[in-house]
């Protein structure tokens, strides 16, 4: 598949899939910080992600807008899944929890509980999409600028008309 598609266009299909869900990764994080601190800071687990899915945001945009790694995205793209899947089950057994208590003074909590559920299972699927993407076209992703101007090929050829 990596072979049918031209650098360019590989090049935005990636950075359409990064802006996709990696984007929004700072106010998802704000968001889980406020629910850790409203959780009483319970279960320390949730510090990992409260802290990561912000930072990991403005990793993957110098991995693929400033200077492409691979490692880096991977690696990264791990530690993101790791992250949402503690978000999804700490939610899953916040719910389970109070689903025993009364209804009117666990609504909100629940409520919140149930859209980091969704939120949390969504980002999962789009990272997952996201590292297959990059996986898929890796071979010939070319290195960009944050202009996203391709350096190599395009930027010897610049050259070599300019020294006519």
């Amino acid at each position: 598949m990596a072979d049918l598609i031209d650098a360019e266009t590989k090049d935005i299909i990636i950075k359409k899939t990064w802006c996709h869900g990696q984007a929004v990764m700072p106010i998802y994080g704000i968001f889980l910080l406020w629910w850790f601190i409203s959780r009483g800071y319970q279960p320390l687990i949730l510090v990992f992600p409260a802290i990561f899915l912000p930072y990991w945001c403005f990793l993957s945009y110098r991995s693929i807008f400033v200077e492409f790694s691979y490692r880096t995205i991977l690696i990264g793209g791990a530690f993101v899944e790791v992250s949402h899947a503690i978000v999804f089950s700490v939610a899953i057994l916040s719910m389970k929890t109070q689903s025993g208590g009364t209804e009117t003074s666990s609504s909100g909590k629940h409520a919140t509980d149930l859209l980091l559920c969704i939120a949390a299972g969504l980002f999962f699927i789009e990272t997952l999409a996201f590292l297959g993407v990059v996986t898929a076209l890796r071979p010939r992703i070319p290195r960009s600028s944050l202009l996203s101007v391709p350096t190599g090929g395009s930027a010897a050829r610049y050259q070599d008309i300019e020294g006519q």
